[in-house]
This record gives structure tokens, sequence and C-alpha cells, in this order.
């Protein structure tokens, strides 16, 4: 969460104006859970206005339309050397709901097994290398159409390498599905097996 020039703790939010994607997106949910569990709740202490994706909210906030912000690592490091400060590392606000998932439906896992273990297995090396070696990691990525500045791709991996981990663990994905009102168990979602399979139980 990144705030307007001047700002020095989420006490400076009161009264403001907080920019998200969208009504109903994970980006107002995130902001929002953050928020609450550090005392700020909506339309008491800010006001939360849907603006767009982020470089809409990048420009909001430096226009001071806006007076705080969730951003991506890489705008995060932008921003920051322009002298906006950090209010609030959302994802340790709220470290159980995974910000990314990948879903496969049941028929095409059970009919592509190796499939799934392929995949699987891929990103486990992906996520490693990229926690392990960084610079390697941006290396490739450049080799392989990585866009942007080079040098904030690698800053912002110092942020978020690691966080990069195959396994879901049911609990994150009971709050998810808690968030988006879905009664049903994370079993009726989540079958841990091809994991195991693929990752030698890691």
């Amino acid at each position: 969460m990144i705030g307007a020039k001047g700002m020095k703790t989420l006490s400076d939010l009161k009264g403001k104006v907080i920019g998200s994607t969208g009504a109903g997106s994970f980006s107002e949910f995130a902001v929002m859970e953050s928020l609450r569990r550090n005392g700020l709740m909506r339309d008491r202490d800010y006001t939360l206005l849907p603006v767009g994706g982020t470089a809409i909210r990048v420009a909001a906030l430096q226009a001071g339309r806006i007076h705080a912000a969730p951003l991506s690592s890489g705008e995060r490091i932008r921003v920051e050397e322009e002298g906006f400060p950090v209010l609030l590392e959302v994802g340790k606000a709220i470290p159980e709901y995974p910000f990314t998932v990948i879903a496969a439906t049941k028929n095409f896992a059970l009919s592509h097994p190796d499939k799934i273990g392929g995949v699987l297995r891929a990103l486990d090396k992906a996520n490693h290398l990229i926690r392990s070696d960084k610079d390697k990691a941006v290396q490739l990525g450049n080799a392989h159409g990585l866009r942007g500045d080079l040098r904030i791709q690698r800053k912002a991996l110092d942020y978020v390498a690691d966080d990069f981990n195959v396994r879901l663990k049911k609990d994150h994905l009971a709050a998810l599905l808690n968030v988006i009102e879905i009664k049903k168990s994370p079993n009726a979602f989540f079958d841990e097996t091809f994991l195991d399979r693929a990752l030698g139980g890691r």
C-alpha cells in the first residue's frame, strides 16, 4: 500500500481516498481486509474508490486524486524512488490468502495426470530458481521476452521471491473460499495427490 508523499503511518489515511482496481475485485478485498486488521474501517475511516489498473492508480496517486493505492512490486519501486512511502505490506497483513492459483477441471486432471504433474514440476523448478538465483531468473526472463526495466524487475524479486511456492495449503484455499462466500469444503476443489505425486511428497 503506497501512500501520498508526506504520509508516514496508516493513521494518515483517516479521512482520505484509497484507490483500488474495481468494485468486487480482489484488490478491493485486499485493501479492506488488510486495513481492517490494522484498525481502519471502510467508509468510517477512509473512502475506497474504484480507479482501474495499476497504471491508472499510479497516475491518480501522482496527480493527488487518491491518497493511497495497492501496487505491484515493480510499480512500488518506481513510486518509492519518486518519494511515495510504503504504508503497509498487504501480503504480510493477510498472509493466508493466495493471490494466484492454478485450476483445472476435474475431468482434465483425471484424464491427463502426467500433464498436470509436468506443469507442477516445471513451476516448482522455476520457483526454486527464482528464490535461489534472482539474477539468473531475470536474465532468463529477459531472454524469453520479459519487458520493462530489468533493474526494477530484479529489485522487485527481493519483495516477492520468497512467496513463490507451488504448494497451496488447504487452509489457504479455505480462507479464499470464505471470502467469495462459497460454503463448500476445500476438499471439493483441492486434490493434493497431484502435488504429492509431482513433487515426491515435498
